[in-house]
């Protein structure tokens, strides 16, 4: 980490390079290149096989702020805090750059597989992932900043079972799922993950489909619940607060008990709820008991 250059290295990435063999269990981060036709500052790959790495917070002055594939596979890696600073068409990719170029057999797009791929930013489109070919599969990119968050173009990858809404992380910095992300058991099971575990440790399937993204849902949490709220302002400026909750590992006899948080007693609901609010900031809270 924290390696730098000016001129030099304009074939090679700054924190490594592979086109061949295994590379696992590796973390590419703080690297930066000014370089401006370099491939990017965390990793170049033209082949072999990346796995269960850590690419975050390297910053590219042109190209892939992250990782710039051209062959090869990049595996259940997490892809983070990256940044593609240039603003040529040909710098898009924060987080990163599939290439593919016609006639090429070396500059495939190669695979992304079973990655998380979020918080990365560029100065043009792809801010999450730019891909000219390749294949994209069992991948969430998400919540990537300034430009498109992935593009694809013309179409030209295979994209499937891959997750672009909100996938409900645990919380900052830490982008594990939470029980109630429509991620969970969304993924398509590869021959790779029998036995796999994720990048955290845990199986990689859980059950018998594995989660998108880099990380599997520990079915051992246990009981679970989680509400979202909808808001809608009156002409009166008075606010309808609808709540809408879900629960997980409980039996089939559950109970709801609401706060509003605006002085009101703890009431006994259901799992759909409104309440009405005078304009202020309030706290709301579910207690629910299972069985």
């Amino acid at each position: 980490s924290g390696n730098g250059t000016g001129s030099a290295n304009s074939h090679m990435s700054i924190g490594g390079y592979v086109a061949g063999g295994i590379v696992s269990n590796c973390t590419f981060t703080g690297n930066f290149s000014v370089k401006s036709d370099g491939p990017g500052a965390g990793l170049a790959m033209n082949g072999g096989l990346v796995t269960h790495c850590f690419i975050t917070n390297n910053v590219a002055g042109s190209r892939a702020g992250g990782v710039m594939i051209t062959g090869g596979e990049l595996r259940n890696c997490l892809v983070v805090a990256n940044r593609a600073n240039g603003t040529a068409s040909g710098d898009a990719g924060g987080g990163i750059r599939q290439v593919l170029q016609i006639g090429n057999s070396h500059y495939t797009g190669g695979v992304i597989d079973s990655c998380t791929v979020t918080g990365n930013r560029s100065a043009v489109d792809g801010a999450g992932i730019y891909t000219e070919g390749g294949v994209i599969r069992n991948t969430i990119v998400w919540g990537n900043g300034t430009g498109a968050d992935f593009v694809n173009v013309g179409g030209a990858a295979t994209v499937t079972d891959c997750f672009f809404e909100n996938p409900l992380f645990q919380g900052a910095g830490d982008y594990r799922l939470t029980a109630f992300s429509s991620a969970v058991d969304a993924g398509t099971p590869a021959d790779w993950m029998a036995g796999a575990k994720d990048l955290a440790g845990t199986d990689r399937i859980v059950g018998s489909t594995p989660d998108i993204g880099a990380y599997e849902l520990n079915s051992a949490e246990g009981f679970l619940c989680h509400f979202d709220v909808a808001t809608e302002r009156r002409a009166d400026y008075m606010t309808v607060a609808t709540f809408t909750a879900q629960v997980r590992g409980a039996t089939d006899d559950v109970s709801y008990f609401w706060t509003w948080g605006d002085g009101t007693a703890e009431v006994s609901g259901t799992a759909f709820e409104t309440h009405v609010y005078a304009p202020g900031t309030y706290t709301a809270k579910l207690r629910v008991v299972s069985g």
